[in-house]
Formats: structure tokens, C-alpha cells, sequence
């Protein structure tokens, strides 16, 4: 991860953080790509989801499905172009 993309990272999670929907959704690339481990039969935003409708319904669903009161990042590890959220 390069440090403007660590940075563009931390511009995407603050604006998820103030609940700003629409300022988060334009930081997305169209080939935006989420993956949830799990099965949907037990975890309903489970799955992977492609492009930028697609993540608008796994939001949606893990909002319906979950109660979240805190969501942090403790820190981001870069891996060349790649990197892992913590």
C-alpha cells in the first residue's frame, strides 16, 4: 500500500465513521470488491460483492442486520500495492 493509498483508506473509514453515505460511496472505485467470509444462511452480508451497487446492498444488509456501536481501525499494513485493514 502506498502511503496515498493508506491515506485515501483512512479518508474512506472516516467518512463511514461521521455516517457521511454519500461522500463515502464517491471514494469507491466501480471495481470495488468486498469480501465476507462466512455462509448467508448464518451471516446475511456474507459473500463477495462487485461494484459499487453491490457493496451498496451488502451495507445495507449488514445495516439491517446489525447493531454496530463501534467500529475501529487499529492500524494499516501495507503490502506493496496491497494492504490489510486492522
Amino acid at each position: 500500500m502506498t502511503a496515498r493509498n493508506i491515506e485515501t483508506a483512512k479518508a474512506f473509514y472516516a467518512r463511514l465513521a461521521a455516517g457521511d453515505m454519500t461522500a463515502f460511496f464517491e471514494i469507491l472505485s466501480d471495481e470495488v470488491v468486498a469480501v465476507s467470509p462466512g455462509s448467508r444462511r448464518h451471516i446475511p452480508w456474507a459473500g463477495t460483492w462487485a461494484g459499487k451497487e453491490q457493496f451498496g446492498e451488502m451495507m445495507n444488509t449488514l445495516g439491517e442486520a446489525a447493531d454496530i456501536e463501534l467500529y475501529e481501525i487499529a492500524r494499516f499494513v501495507p503490502d506493496g500495492e496491497d494492504g490489510v485493514i486492522v
